[in-house]
């Protein structure tokens, strides 16, 4: 399936995948994995994956999940798409609780809105031990309608220790995830 929908989108000048997704479980899951979650690991395209039953909204609240190493280059990503609706972009980052992290979450926005001359732009640090958790966390509390997530390709460590570079599945089955290769 994914050389399949990657070789076609490569040979036909597409900008974006649109996938729908079921959401694969139990035995099927860990012998197949997810079509979704291939496409993404293998796109160099950006790809919305639609879950099986979310309902279509307008697009007004769209959350960054991200680690602020390239956050330049993910917010430049995001502001086309959230100016075709006017929505806001949540920057969230997620932290541990026994961080000693020290993040200036006014700066980074001063700096996005000055850079990009768009004012529709919020900055979140959320404490969660999990990040997956910490992330829908803030997508109920935000009433999100997309998440964006920037994805690299995996270490053989990274392989080996299960890190994914995309949410967990069955967390956040209600909205889109629009995935944009680092």
């Amino acid at each position: 399936m994914k050389d399949v929908v990657g070789n076609f989108a490569r040979h036909n000048d597409i900008d974006l995948i649109i996938m729908g997704t079921k959401g694969a479980s139990g035995i099927k899951k860990v012998l197949m994995g997810s079509n979704a979650a291939a496409v993404i690991s293998n796109s160099a395209i950006p790809v919305i994956t639609v879950p099986e039953h979310s309902r279509f909204k307008p697009i007004k609240h769209i959350i960054c999940a991200t680690d602020l190493q390239s956050i330049e280059n993910e917010i430049k990503a995001l502001i086309p798409l959230a100016q075709l609706f006017e929505s806001t972009v949540h920057i969230l980052h997620v932290i541990s609780p026994n961080s000693k992290k020290k993040i200036d979450k006014a700066q980074i926005k001063k700096d996005i809105i000055s850079r990009y001359k768009y004012p529709h732009i919020s900055v979140q640090v959320s404490i969660s031990e999990d990040i997956s958790e910490g992330i829908g966390e803030y997508i109920v509390q935000t009433k999100a309608d997309m998440i964006a997530m920037f994805t690299h390709k995996l270490t053989f460590f990274e392989k080996l220790f299960g890190k994914k570079c995309y949410p967990k599945s069955g967390i956040y089955t209600w909205i889109p995830l629009l995935a944009i290769k680092k």
